[in-house]
């Protein structure tokens, strides 16, 4: 049943609200052109589109009617006009508050470069003891020594400016779950001028000219005293949506304080991006000289042959293995061939003499700086490690005051409007539920008329 299950509807989901407020300044809705109308109200005479009456139509049976029809449909329009509005208040408030949200992220991006910066200058220290990559990485630790103070800084900063912020992100999102539910309140209550009443109109107009004569001019006076009387309330009901329409500061907020936090989203978002870059950077250097840093541990090894006679085989030859460290290798000639020394007996040290130390030495050495000259190529010593500007952080600051001032005095309603009131039209248009899907719906259209 088509209008009682818009009833339904309405009945369900209409909230409450009080009377305007008598200092409400009314708007002088003389001077207020009424919207045109469009096709989605048929009843009336009217050309679809236009908002004016056909000259080609017949007139219809009730001027009281078409009256009606008219000014619902104008409600229809400028209850969608404020829908619209409180909509776009909803969007502002949650937007913001959903760009309050990345402070916190901005502050996690903080941290991890943070902690990458400090990965990256301990591999750097370390990448110091190898005499190649020296020269190489003392200039970027001498700029990560500098980065690691600013970022702490800027941490620090951050993380103030998070802990002030999160109070005012929630009362943001509370707003705009706020705004949210006066749009639907409001978005449910149109149906009644933009469907209910259209239909309820049509229905009554087509079953006029099909009631008994005897009720004809009984009920054709009850339809346009009812239809008057429902005019009144439309209209009355508009104005009270036309004030907030053209006079918006009586009940929806000025949303001027956020303008400033918004305009800097985007260089946030800048900041944001560059800083991830650079953690991408720092980590992928720390890599690779993490690779580097590895040759620290490992050996470097040469064999020389010595004599090792059986009682079946006096001439045999064996080869005996020695392995040193490059840390050790790199401390020069004089601590490898010690070590060596150190390492073997007094006859395999008396036949490594025999044989010439030196040349087993300059093996070592030459295996030790062709290993770290590979690892070393494989290292892009060139990366920018340098941070961006965090200016932006500074600007928060001021962003963070606005915003906390402009809540204080921030307020959303459409109290000053009774969305029941258009439960009360749809009652006084067809208070026994007519409707189009019943076979004898004309038959029940009485109105008091017996």
């Amino acid at each position: 049943m088509k209008i009682k299950y818009f009833g339904a509807v309405i009945s369900a989901a209409l909230i409450a609200a009080c009377a305007l407020t008598a200092s409400a300044k009314m708007p002088d809705l003389s001077k207020i052109e009424k919207p045109q109308s469009d096709d989605m109200f048929s009843p009336v005479d009217k050309m679809p589109g236009s908002g004016k009456k056909n000259p080609n139509a017949k007139p219809s049976g009730s001027t009281a009617l078409r009256d009606l029809g008219y000014d619902s449909l104008t409600l229809c329009r400028d209850q969608g006009t404020l829908i619209h509005r409180v909509e776009t208040i909803k969007t502002t408030l949650s937007l913001t508050a959903n760009g309050l949200a990345m402070l916190s992220v901005l502050e996690a991006d903080l941290r991890a470069l943070e902690l990458s910066v400090d990965a990256l200058y301990l591999s750097a220290q370390t990448a110091e003891v190898i005499p190649q990559a020296r020269p190489k990485v003392k200039p970027i630790k001498e700029s990560l020594a500098s980065a690691r103070v600013s970022i702490k800084k800027a941490r620090i900063t951050m993380t103030g400016i998070t802990t002030k912020t999160e109070p005012i992100r929630v009362k943001l999102k509370n707003a705009a779950d706020t705004a949210e539910k006066v749009e639907l309140g409001l978005t449910v209550a149109n149906i009644i001028p933009c469907t209910v009443m259209p239909e309820t109109i049509k229905i009554v107009k087509g079953c006029l000219p099909r009631l008994p004569a005897e009720k004809k001019d009984c009920i054709t006076g009850k339809v346009d005293q009812k239809a008057r009387n429902a005019d009144d309330l439309t209209k009355d009901y508009d104005a009270m949506v036309r004030v907030l329409i053209y006079h918006p500061e009586v009940s929806l907020p000025n949303l001027d304080f956020v303008n400033p936090f918004n305009a800097d989203l985007k260089a946030l978002e800048d900041l944001r991006a560059q800083l991830n870059a650079l953690t991408s950077r720092l980590n992928g250097l720390a890599s690779q000289l993490g690779k580097l840093n590895a040759i620290l541990d490992q050996s470097f090894s040469f064999s020389f042959p010595y004599p090792n006679p059986t009682i079946t085989n006096p001439v045999r030859i064996s080869y005996y293995n020695v392995g040193i460290g490059f840390r050790t290798i790199i401390e020069g000639a004089g601590a490898i061939e010690k070590a060596i020394e150190d390492r073997l007996s007094g006859f395999l040290w008396g036949v490594l003499k025999g044989l010439g130390v030196d040349q087993f030495v300059k093996q070592l050495e030459n295996a030790a700086n062709g290993a770290v000259n590979v690892l070393l190529d494989a290292v892009n010593f060139d990366v920018d490690v340098n941070l961006p500007s965090l200016d932006a952080l500074d600007t928060l600051k001021l962003d963070e005051v606005v915003l906390e001032s402009g809540l204080d005095s921030f307020k959303i309603s459409v109290d000053s409007i009774d969305l029941k009131q258009l439960n009360v039209l749809q009652r006084i248009m067809n208070p026994t539920g007519l409707s189009l899907d019943a076979p004898e719906f004309c038959s029940k259209m009485t109105f008091g008329c017996n």
